[in-house]
């Protein structure tokens, strides 16, 4: 049966058309659905979903109306050709001013507003660790006891805190590859790596974010230096950071720390050859020309290597050797011929070239100096010297990784005695507090203070945190317990029970 014309399907009216259009142009409020991790839906409820040609505000345009716009579409009655600019006109100024004056309405709040820097150190604050992060098997893996347990969750926030937090926390942290990782060759490491790692939050995706790293530190521990692999794990490991090697894109590293033992083989226990005798330095034997650390270690692109010497004992002196490549890659790019913008100063050309020397010969002697600083170190030490001495930094842990000791012993007048000792890790003083006790419970908040090496002057001043404590009647009435005030997070609870 055929279809008459007028029964079919008519596409909407030019007015219905028009005025979907102008609501687009003239938001009442938000939806309640919009997606907030979409930019194109953060906008202002006074701005336009697709821009408007009055949005700028230096052309001099005024909004006209909600009715004018209708008018400027399909026309009035007055005027039943309406404006010249028409529908598909109407239709482009909106897109092709998408963007005029326009500003995001994001989740951040006035977190937004702040300039960058600030937020920045805002984010470094949460997101870079106290210390380096310990880090295995291809800088892949996180060690579960040195996690850095930091707030991460942070960059799941929104879309410009994840760009803006990720830089920050794989470039301000410090990686360390300490060279522990198990030897593959045994059928049960990789069993054991996946049950132990398998926890959510202990993996670097190093082939995505590892581009981003800017400070990495290598340690060859002395316990390991007898291993046939580990020269060649040292050299895998950096190698990871030479383009063409895994990364998403060219890494660019600020720092890179080697760190070797300043031992003879004799020191090390290890076996001796006729070729190598007790004196011999392996550490030496990285940095030697035509090794495999060594080539590595002239391909990566990075401003400045150190070497660091670690000495036999714990109290020895460390030496350290800063070479700066900036110099030698500055004048590799100029001897590719890309642009010299010192073309036309022949002093800065000249001070360029003695520089890149300076730092190229620094480079190639560092196996030399090792040496010297291992057999004799204060002989060649001079203002000339490759190695200089060095204090490492000392790293101080938070709050709740303070490890306690009670100590427990009674007088001749039988008072009960708890000796009780805040230690944390590094260089400091360690102080105690002395609690006396006759026969019941006392309940005591110990103020921990930390002195570093450096503050050794103030130790008189902050004398009064520490105290010692009598206490001859129960803490349970209320007189005992209103002389312990209030404490913030900084003081300790310490239950003590006397059982005499």
């Amino acid at each position: 049966m055929p279809v008459r014309n007028e029964e079919l399907e008519q596409p909407t009216s030019l007015l219905h058309r028009a005025r979907a259009l102008a609501n687009a142009a003239y938001p009442g409020k938000r939806r309640l659905t919009n997606a907030y991790d979409e930019r194109v839906c953060k906008r202002r409820n006074t701005d336009s979903l697709f821009g408007t040609p009055w949005d700028a505000a230096d052309n001099g345009l005024e909004k006209p109306g909600y009715e004018s716009l209708l008018t400027q579409a399909v026309g009035d009655d007055h005027s039943p050709a309406g404006n010249p600019i028409g529908v598909n006109a109407f239709v482009a100024h909106l897109a092709n001013n998408a963007n005029d004056g326009r500003a995001d309405v994001g989740i951040t709040g006035n977190f937004g507003k702040l300039p960058s820097e600030v937020r920045e150190e805002i984010f470094k604050q949460v997101l870079v660790h106290d210390q380096p992060i310990s880090v295995l098997r291809g800088w892949s893996l996180v060690y579960i006891r040195d996690r850095p347990r930091l707030e991460a969750q942070l960059l799941r926030v929104c879309r410009d805190f994840y760009e803006v937090g990720v830089p920050v926390l794989y470039g301000s942290n410090t990686f360390h590859y300490k060279n522990r990782d198990p030897p593959g060759s045994h059928r049960d490491t990789n069993a054991v790596v996946n049950k132990v790692f398998q926890t959510p939050g202990f993996t670097i995706p190093i082939d995505k974010y590892g581009h981003l790293f800017r400070n990495i530190h290598v340690s060859i521990e002395p316990n390991r230096m007898h291993s046939t692999e580990i020269r060649e794990n040292v050299a895998k490991a950096l190698q990871k950071f030479v383009p063409g090697h895994g990364l998403h894109q060219p890494a660019r590293l600020r720092r890179v720390i080697v760190q070797v033992p300043l031992q003879t083989r004799g020191e090390l226990k290890m076996k001796t050859t006729p070729a190598a005798g007790s004196r011999d330095v392996p550490s030496q034997d990285f940095f030697k020309r035509g090794s495999r650390v060594f080539q590595v270690l002239e391909k990566l692109n990075c401003q400045f290597i150190e070497v660091v010497g670690e000495p036999k004992r714990a109290d020895g002196m460390y030496f350290r050797a800063v070479i700066d490549r900036r110099p030698h890659f500055t004048q590799q790019s100029v001897d590719a011929g890309h642009e010299d913008i010192w073309a036309n100063d022949a002093v800065a050309i000249a001070n360029r070239k003695r520089e890149f020397a300076t730092s190229k010969a620094r480079f190639g002697l560092i196996g030399h100096w090792i040496r010297h600083m291992t057999l004799d170190p204060f002989r060649h030490l001079g203002p000339d010297a490759l190695f200089q001495p060095y204090v490492p930094p000392v790293y101080t842990k938070p709050l709740h990784s303070i490890k306690t000791k009670y100590r427990n012993y009674k007088d001749k007048d039988g008072w009960s005695f708890i000796e009780h000792e805040a230690a944390v890790a590094g260089p400091s003083h360690q102080h105690g507090v002395v609690t006396r006790s006759r026969g019941h419970n006392v309940t005591m908040r110990t103020p921990i203070t930390t002195y570093s090496a450096s503050s050794e002057a103030d130790i008189d001043e902050d004398a009064h945190n520490y105290a010692e404590l009598d206490s001859d009647s129960s803490p349970s009435s209320s007189e005992d317990e209103s002389d312990f005030g209030d404490y913030d997070e900084e003081y300790m609870d310490a239950t003590v029970t006397n059982d005499d």
